[in-house]
């Protein structure tokens, strides 16, 4: 696997979560200092996966043994906040949408849309917060330049035989900061 730091693209080597005897905390962990270098916090913590990944760490036998005096530890029973608690961040997601990939006619074949990857970021409980740091999200700016707010413009089309109005919003949108997520490329074989 190979752990990049958006923008930059920064790999370290990784192993296979899939396989049952390897403990992927390692990389889970290196992204998350990442991300508490970048921010200087280490709070508020996500973790995103697919399906695959959840199903491949329901088999690993460092998740079964962290697990084994919280309940029984079969692999039905891991759950994505069971998974949050072993890698130590606040939120875990599961990406597990699919889609139809056969032609029409043919035997319905659904695949995962979301590859083998993870993806770990910092996350704030309110975007409507000033200077927040929120992975993948851009911010609306206002600031002397856009304060106008809602306008209107209108115009005649002799076309249509019409006046046409339209209304608009001048807004800045800025990213905030975009060292907010680590991708863990390809975790599995």
């Amino acid at each position: 696997a190979d752990v990049g730091c958006c923008p930059n693209s920064g790999s370290t080597g990784g192993a296979d979560w899939g396989t049952i005897t390897v403990d992927s905390r390692d990389e889970v962990n290196a992204a998350k200092e990442l991300l508490r270098l970048s921010w200087g916090d280490s709070t508020n913590i996500g973790m995103l996966i697919t399906t695959p990944v959840l199903n491949a760490l329901r088999k690993n036998n460092f998740v079964m043994e962290a697990i084994k005096y919280t309940m029984a530890a079969k692999a039905s029973d891991i759950t994505p906040d069971l998974l949050a608690g072993f890698y130590g961040v606040s939120k875990l997601y599961v990406a597990g949408s699919t889609e139809v990939t056969s032609k029409e006619g043919q035997t319905v074949v659904n695949a995962d849309n979301w590859p083998d990857d993870v993806i770990v970021f910092r996350y704030e409980d309110n975007p409507m917060t000033n200077d927040v740091g929120i992975f993948g999200v851009t911010h609306a700016v206002n600031n002397d330049v856009f304060t106008a707010g809602i306008q209107s413009n209108r115009w005649r089309e002799e076309g249509v035989r019409g006046e046409i109005i339209e209304e608009c919003m001048c807004v800045q949108e800025n990213i905030v900061n975009n060292t907010l997520g680590v991708h863990i490329d390809h975790v599995l074989a």
